[in-house]
């Protein structure tokens, strides 16, 4: 039997359901992901529409009583063994949100990333390098067993956290980074 990476190497199918990560380079970084959520909003697509740049569109849908809507989310999550390729010994934790819309950029689906929120000095880099609209926050995560006659359910993590200066909830029109405020 042909090895996972061998039959990769040859193009082939394999019957495993991994596939081997490639290897990483200085500036490529690695994570292990926690308590990721995607808590998702039906907004009223002109309201997203607003916020959205030139040649982009909300992608909408219909939903079962007849409305017409697009959709935002918030996914927070905790990032745990966050290292660069550069310097893997350098270790960090930190909470993460991101702040997204389902759009159409010329007719293709795609994904509109409004900012993200960090919980780390780290926070700076994406934000002065490349000027991502990253934002500084304060995150708590916690989360929760709860007795459900018998059995037992996990709650979903909640998540304290804001983004930028008034908040990801403040109303107000975009920062410099195009971030914008909460949609009406």
């Amino acid at each position: 039997m042909t090895a996972p990476s061998e039959a990769l190497a040859a193009g082939a199918p394999t019957t495993s359901p991994f596939v081997p990560r490639p290897a990483s380079g200085p500036w490529d970084v690695t994570t292990l992901l926690l308590d990721f959520s995607i808590i998702t909003y039906a907004v009223p697509p002109e309201a997203l529409a607003r916020h959205l740049p030139p040649d982009f569109e909300p992608d909408t849908f219909v939903l079962a009583d007849g409305r017409r809507v697009a959709f935002v989310s918030a996914v927070p999550f905790r990032d745990e063994e966050f290292r660069f390729g550069f310097a893997p010994f350098l270790r960090a934790r930190m909470g993460q949100t991101n702040y997204r819309a389902y759009v159409r950029y010329r007719g293709e689906r795609a994904v509109w990333f409004f900012g993200t929120s960090l919980d780390s000095f780290w926070v700076g880099v994406p934000r002065s390098l490349w000027k991502l609209p990253w934002h500084p926050a304060r995150m708590r995560f916690q989360n929760a067993l709860v007795r459900r006659g018998r059995a037992l359910r996990a709650l979903p993590p909640r998540h304290r956290g804001r983004m930028g200066p008034g908040g990801a909830g403040a109303r107000g029109k975009p920062d410099a980074h195009g971030v914008p405020g909460r949609l009406p």
